[in-house]
C-alpha cells in the first residue's frame, strides 16, 4: 500500500490573485507524467492566468508542499480528465503506476482508493470497496462509469483506483471545490416542489461532497498516446483544451424532446428500442432517449435521475459539458448493481441546459405497476385533438397521446395500457384551446366518459 501512496500527488492550481483550487493526480511514468482530472489541472474558464505545482507523497501521515512546478499537457472536459508533467530530472525516485485494463473489471472485485480529501488540509486518504455496476452514457457507452461502493471525499478528485494487482484502473470524479470554500457544492437541478419551474425555490442536490463515481482509465488512452507521441491531443466531440477562452454558450436554440423511457438502447442508433409504460420488478435496466437540436460545445447541462420524487446523484450526470454533436439522439441508462435488478418506484429523467429544465420523461418499475386497461370516451359534439394523460406525481404533461397525426372524434373511444394510478387529464381542441383538465383515478376496466 505504500508503494501505491507514493504515486499518488497533491496538486494545486492558483491563479495571479493566489485563488485557487486543488486535488489529486498519480504519475503513470518515470518521467513525471500525471494524469487526473481535467477540472483539477484547469479550472478556471475565464481567462485567468494560473500556475500549476505538486506536492510528492513522501510520508502518508504529512501533508505534502505543492512546490513542484508542472505543466498542462494535455485535457478533456468531456472526459474530466488531463495529464500534467513535472521535471523528473529535478524529482528523482519518483514513483509510479501502470495502467490496468479498466475493460476487464466485473462487479465485486476489490478496488483501492487513494487520495487527498480536504483541499489543502488534508493528509492521504485510503479507503477500500468493491466495484458495484456500471453506468453507461452516449458518448461513452455501457462502461462511462465504474461505481463503487467505497467512501470517496471531495478532494479525491484526480485521485486513484487501484486494482488488487496495484493497477491504475479509474480516476476518481466530480465537481471542483474551491480551496476557500466547501467541499460540497449544493446545486438546484430538479424541479422538487412540483411547479413545473427549477429554481431558487426547490431543494438543491449536494454534488460536490462524497461520490462513488470513478472514469475508467481506458478513456486516457488516446490523451497518453498523443502526449508520448509528442502530438496535440484533439479532445472528444472537438472541445478546445478548457484552458483556452471560450465564448458565451447559446441556449436561445437549444429543443430537446419529451423523453422516450425504454429498457435498452440500440447503440447503433441511439434510438430506444421500445416505449415503456412500466417495468416489472427486477428489471435489468432502464434507459431514457431524447431527441435535441440546437446544443453546442461547451453548454453546462445536467441529467438527472429522480426516484419517487429524490434526486439520486450516484446515478445522475451533473455539472456536465456539453461534447457531442449539435444535433440528434442523447440517452441516459441506470443498471442494477448487483444482478437482482434495479430498485423499485417512479422513475423521472430530466435534462437540464445551462441551469434550465429542458425536458423530461418518466416510467414506472415494479410488479404494482402493472399496466391496467383503461379508456377515454368523446361523449361530447367535439373534436379532441390534443390529449395528454399524465401521472400525477409526474414534473409535466408529456406525449400527445393520440399522436401527431390523429384525433378522437365525437362519439370515439381512446384505448390505454397504463398502470394504475392517480392521473393529471388534459384535452385539448385543433386551436389548443382546453377543452377538459381534471385529475381521475386509473383502475383496470375503467372508462371515463367525458361529455359536454
Amino acid at each position: 500500500m505504500a508503494e501505491l501512496a507514493r504515486a499518488v500527488v497533491y496538486i494545486e492550481a492558483i491563479d495571479e490573485s493566489g485563488e485557487g483550487s486543488g486535488g489529486s493526480g498519480t504519475l503513470i511514468s518515470d518521467d513525471g507524467l500525471i494524469l487526473t482530472n481535467a477540472h483539477v489541472a484547469a479550472p478556471f474558464d475565464d481567462g485567468r492566468t494560473y500556475s500549476l505545482s505538486v506536492g510528492l507523497t513522501t510520508d502518508a501521515g504529512v501533508v505534502p508542499e505543492a512546490d513542484i512546478p508542472a505543466e498542462l499537457l494535455a485535457a478533456d472536459v468531456a472526459l474530466d480528465l488531463a495529464l500534467i508533467k513535472v521535471n523528473a530530472s529535478n524529482v528523482p525516485e519518483l514513483t509510479y503506476l501502470e495502467i490496468g485494463d479498466s475493460d476487464a473489471v466485473e462487479i465485486g472485485e476489490d478496488v483501492h482508493i487513494l487520495g487527498y480529501p480536504g483541499i489543502g488540509g488534508d493528509t492521504i486518504t485510503y479507503t477500500r470497496g468493491q466495484i458495484s455496476g456500471f453506468t453507461g452514457d452516449a458518448l461513452l457507452g455501457d462502461r462511462a462509469w465504474i461505481k463503487t461502493d467505497a467512501v470517496i471525499a471531495g478532494g479525491n478528485s484526480g485521485g486513484l483506483a487501484a486494482n488488487m494487482a496495484g493497477q491504475l484502473i479509474a480516476v476518481p470524479t466530480q465537481a471542483s471545490a474551491s480551496t476557500d470554500g466547501p467541499i460540497v457544492d449544493c446545486r438546484v437541478i430538479a424541479d422538487t416542489n412540483d411547479d413545473d419551474v427549477v429554481n431558487e425555490e426547490d431543494t438543491c442536490v449536494p454534488i460536490g461532497g462524497f461520490l462513488n463515481g470513478l472514469r475508467p482509465a481506458i478513456f486516457a488512452a488516446d490523451m497518453i498516446a498523443a502526449v508520448e507521441r509528442g502530438v496535440a491531443y484533439e479532445p472528444m466531440g472537438g472541445l478546445t483544451q478548457p484552458d483556452e477562452e471560450q465564448p458565451e454558450p447559446e441556449t436561445d436554440e437549444v429543443l430537446w424532446s419529451q423523453a422516450v423511457m425504454t429498457s435498452e438502447v440500440d447503440e447503433s442508433t441511439n434510438l430506444a428500442t421500445n416505449e415503456l409504460e412500466s417495468l416489472p420488478s427486477g428489471a435489468s435496466q432502464l434507459c431514457a432517449v431524447w431527441e435535441y437540436a440546437g446544443m453546442s460545445p461547451g453548454l453546462d447541462y445536467d441529467a438527472v435521475w429522480m426516484i419517487d420524487g429524490e434526486v439520486d446523484a450516484e446515478i445522475s450526470y451533473l455539472a456536465q459539458t456539453w461534447a457531442y454533436e449539435d444535433e440528434g439522439s442523447f440517452w441516459i441508462c441506470t443498471y442494477s448493481e448487483d444482478g437482482a435488478g434495479i430498485a423499485d418506484g417512479f422513475y423521472v429523467a430530466a435534462i437540464l441546459v445551462e441551469g434550465e429544465q429542458q425536458a423530461s420523461g418518466w416510467t414506472f418499475v415494479g410488479d404494482d405497476y402493472a399496466p391496467v386497461q383503461w379508456a377515454m370516451l368523446n361523449s361530447s359534439s367535439g373534436t379532441f385533438c390534443y390529449i395528454y394523460v399524465s401521472p400525477t406525481v409526474a414534473p409535466g404533461w408529456g406525449h400527445d397521446r393520440l399522436g401527431s397525426e390523429e384525433v378522437l372524434p365525437s362519439g370515439g373511444r381512446l384505448d390505454l395500457a397504463i398502470p394504475p394510478g392517480e392521473y393529471d387529464i388534459l384535452i385539448e381542441d385543433c386551436d389548443q384551446e382546453t377543452l377538459f383538465e381534471d385529475t381521475t383515478t386509473v383502475s383496470s376496466g375503467g372508462i371515463l366518459e367525458i361529455g359536454p
